[in-house]
């Protein structure tokens, strides 16, 4: 058996490897989900997930307890899983020892340090779920399983088992096969010994009561779940499997392929040597393993739920085999072989952390940091913040005083109730932030954006990874700004004019004007817009020329008394110019003003 110190040693490997970073990866859409979801009481918490989640409800309660304690920053909010997370470690250490049999310590502490740097279980130590939890108590369980195994009359150990079991239950619904596994072995190695086969069977009715009582309080959320993964073929899904055991998701596929066909080699030599060693108990790593993938696998058949994080419950017992096959490298051949493999996956492991901590490309999730920031730091009174997609990410990093609107906000899409919220808002707000999200079981067509491209005017547009802003000017926040006018030409009014130049601007100086139109009714043919600066004699030295709005407007859709802003660039000389705006037809000539004239002077300025 490994002296203790040497599990302890490689747990501070654990957390040290955890706790790097903590806080770089701003928090995912799930865990600001969790966030938000662990405000309600206590009672209110447990209905509320029986009736909106499809997991039971442990890692909930833990995560409320946590957040009224220390609060919801990442550095702290993280803890919960990271603790879990360190906790597995020495656990599937001393499953590795037992399934190993005499001589086994070596399994264990392997297994130990591949879970310490493993760059699946290091991303979900950093992810505020429960599926560390469900590593914990999955491997907890076998290592009670295992303990009470070799002691079947021990009550302690029996009581040791049905409590962590019951833990491991209502964390997860994917330690249910585990649960399956034991029983059968059970059955197998203890069907001669009828007291301790009915004691057993108690605790497994106790489970299963446990077990049902949520499945059936939870049923109408589970039977309506439509997955959060995919359906791949069963090739597809192994594959997919021994990389994330073995990379995570940030290993690059350069290699991290040929890494996971190593390591299932390695696996599969490990499960030959464990039954060598210790008969047909040293199989339970691998048929726990082998079952849960089947029947998620099974499971995404029937819908899209094959989801590699829903495996990471069987991920520690693959760890165990990886450990074995080592040991048997080392022994079989010679011990320099398995220093050889060991070194390989570690060094897979290496890579992908790599990845995973300093390539912005791996970043698991949005950062919505950065929107966040920039919103609170220009945003101004009269702006309204839109977000076409209900992740509530944003909200939790956005604390200003600025109205956050959900549009849609419903799926599927009401397409006329989209149409007339934007058009409301629009009326109202100045400017309107938008962060727009494609996202296939929402917006999925870009509504909001198209909506606001053709009847608001882009000003600015920043963009980080997997998030971006659109900043918008709205016709009644161009008016609010503009010089007013009651100019017509030809039925086609003149709202306003906003000339905007930079400050301190030296020739060629590039002259924004934004104008303000609205029809009585809709016209019937295409107009053209023009600004022109004209000098002293009337001479045009600069102009803008196009149908409205950029091109996307042209006037033959625009409805009638609809305000359309319409945005020109001009470049400027040094001198004395006035700004003329007209319309006219391509073929035709100019539309003219009630009193004769073919252009509306909206303002003067000198260039330096």
């Amino acid at each position: 058996m490994a002296r203790p110190w040497l599990f302890v040693a490689i747990a501070w490997l654990a957390f040290a490897l955890r706790a790097f970073r903590l806080d770089a990866h701003p928090y995912r859409g799930d865990e600001a989900f969790v966030i938000w979801f662990v405000q309600q009481d206590w009672l209110a918490l447990v209905a509320a997930v029986a009736r909106n989640e499809p997991h039971p409800p442990l890692y909930y309660l833990i995560a409320k307890g946590w957040r009224d304690l220390a609060g919801d920053v990442e550095t702290v909010f993280r803890i919960v899983p990271l603790f879990f997370s360190v906790l597995a470690v020495p656990a599937v250490g001393k499953v590795g020892e037992r399934l190993g049999g005499k001589g086994g310590s070596a399994v264990g502490l392997v297994a130990a340090i591949l879970l310490a740097v493993n760059p699946f279980h290091i991303w979900n130590a950093q992810d505020a779920r429960m599926y560390t939890q469900s590593v914990a108590f999955s491997i907890l369980s076998v290592l009670a399983f295992l303990r009470l195994d070799e002691r079947p009359k021990d009550g302690g150990r029996l009581a040791q088992y049905a409590a962590i079991s019951a833990l491991a239950v209502l964390t997860h619904y994917t330690v249910l096969p585990i649960l399956v596994v034991q029983n059968v072995f059970w059955v197998i190695r203890h069907r001669g010994a009828r007291p301790a086969l009915v004691r057993w069977l108690a605790v497994q009715a106790g489970l299963a009561g446990i077990a049902l009582a949520w499945l059936a309080w939870n049923r109408t959320v589970l039977l309506s779940y439509s997955g959060n993964g995919d359906q791949p073929t069963l090739v597809a899904a192994i594959q997919r499997t021994a990389v994330a055991y073995l990379t995570g998701r940030s290993g690059s596929p350069e290699w991290a392929m040929l890494a996971s066909l190593f390591g299932l080699a390695v696996a599969v030599l490990g499960t030959v040597w464990l039954i060598r060693r210790t008969g047909a108990l040293g199989a339970l790593a691998a048929v726990v393993v082998i079952v849960g993938v089947g029947l998620q696998w099974a499971a995404s058949l029937r819908a899209p739920v094959f989801n590699e994080t829903y495996l990471l419950s069987v991920s520690g017992f693959y760890l165990v085999l990886l450990g074995a096959g080592i040991v048997a490298l080392g022994r079989w051949l010679m011990p320099a072989a398995g220093a050889v493999a060991l070194a390989v996956l570690i060094a897979a492991s290496g890579l992908s952390l790599g990845n995973y901590w300093l390539n912005p490309a791996y970043a698991k999730a949005a950062d919505w940091r950065s929107p966040a920031r920039v919103i609170a730091r220009d945003a101004r009174p009269g702006d309204v913040i839109v977000l076409n997609y209900p992740d509530p990410t944003f909200e939790y990093y956005y604390r200003g005083p600025i109205p956050v609107r959900l549009i849609p906000a419903a799926a599927p899409v009401d397409r006329a109730a989209v149409t007339r919220e934007l058009a409301a808002l629009t009326a109202e707000a100045r400017r309107i932030w938008l962060i727009p999200v494609r996202a296939a079981n929402w917006d999925s067509e870009g509504l909001v954006e198209s909506w606001l491209e053709h009847h608001a005017l882009p000003i600015a547009t920043a963009g980080w990874h997997q998030v971006r802003i659109v900043l918008y000017e709205t016709p009644t926040g161009v008016l609010a700004e503009a010089t007013p006018f009651t100019a017509e030409l030809g039925g086609i009014r003149l709202h306003g004019a906003a000339i905007v130049l930079p400050t301190g601007c030296h020739a060629p100086c590039p002259l924004n004007v934004r104008l303000v139109w609205s029809a009585g009714r809709r016209p019937t043919e295409e107009y053209k817009v023009f600004v022109h600066a004209v000098d002293d004699r009337g001479a045009i030295v600069a102009q803008s020329d196009g149908m409205p709005a950029g091109w996307r407007r042209p006037t033959t859709g625009w409805s009638p008394d609809e305000l359309i802003v319409d945005a020109h660039e001009l470049q400027v000389p040094a001198g004395h110019v006035r700004l003329l705006v007209g319309l006219y037809r391509e073929q035709g000539g100019r539309l003219l003003t009630p009193d004769g004239h073919d252009s509306i002077t909206i303002g003067e300025l000198t260039v330096r």
